[in-house]
């Protein structure tokens, strides 16, 4: 764990935290010779959804947003997780989570891959 610790810290920790193996179905190392050259880990990471009737006002739907997100934050430090994702559709949206919650847009790009049985 020095040796990933080290790679993260140089090269990683800037923008994103290196989560604990607490919270992973499966993990993995190469290794170059004798050295620790890459590591890799399957999380079960939290991502909030939350689906709001567009219907109501504004302000009820921020007001529901509030209280979706402090709830499902708490979850999260219950169960010491050190972060929370969450997919925006709509720049408003993410404005809101930036402002009311301190999101932060990553840098990349979210990708997917359907596992077909």
């Amino acid at each position: 764990m020095k040796r990933i610790s080290d790679i993260y810290d140089k090269d990683f920790s800037s923008y994103t935290s290196l989560p604990s193996l607490d919270h992973t179905i499966g993990d993995g190392v190469v290794l170059g010779g004798e050295r620790v050259v890459a590591f890799g880990m399957v999380k079960c990471y939290p991502e909030a959804i939350i689906i709001i009737d567009q219907e109501i006002s504004l302000r009820d739907r921020v007001e529901s947003l509030k209280i979706l997100y402090k709830n499902a934050i708490e979850v999260c430090r219950e169960r010491r997780f050190k972060e929370m994702n969450a997919v925006i559709h709509n720049d408003r949206y993410g404005k809101l989570l930036a402002k009311h919650f301190n999101f932060r847009e990553l840098p990349g790009k979210l990708m997917q891959v359907r596992i077909e049985e």
